[in-house]
């Protein structure tokens, strides 16, 4: 109260008798606008909980499910590589559609093929844009 005397210029006694009501009522209800503060902002704690919860639920649906998804086609893939009516397809000079690490929808020529081994790896020649990913033009996978 003090420090706000002293800001004011002219200081009269009915002035300084005024402000030292006001501040001793706004003291008085410090403590009830504390309490409601709190109250207000634990009701919207809650509110915002349950809204986000709610928002979330369709998106943890297609999380599970994608990733359901990723996983069989993880396991099923090796295995329909291997078939022999893909390895006849899969000719050096095909023009490929590839999903592998950060190239993800790229279009790609298969250079080579290796079947003979028990894992097949096939070199591909991935067609990028400099400016999508630094410049990686060629890869293997």
């Amino acid at each position: 109260m003090v420090l706000s005397l002293l800001r004011v210029e002219r200081l009269s006694v009915e002035g300084m008798m005024s402000r030292s009501f006001r501040e001793a009522d706004h003291a008085r209800r410090m403590d009830t606008i504390r309490e409601d503060l709190e109250k207000v902002e634990k009701n919207l704690e809650k509110e915002c909980s349950r809204e986000l919860s709610e928002y979330l639920q369709p998106l943890i649906k297609f999380f599970d499910r994608a990733n359901e998804y990723l996983e069989s086609r993880k396991q099923s893939l090796p295995s329909i590589l291997q078939s022999h009516r893909v390895a006849s397809e899969l000719v050096p000079g095909r023009i490929l559609l590839i999903t592998e690490s950060n190239h993800i929808n790229k279009l790609a020529m298969l250079l080579a093929s290796n079947t003979s081994s028990a894992k097949i790896a096939y070199k591909v020649l991935i067609l990028t844009d400099d400016r999508d990913d630094g410049g990686a033009n060629q890869g293997c996978c």
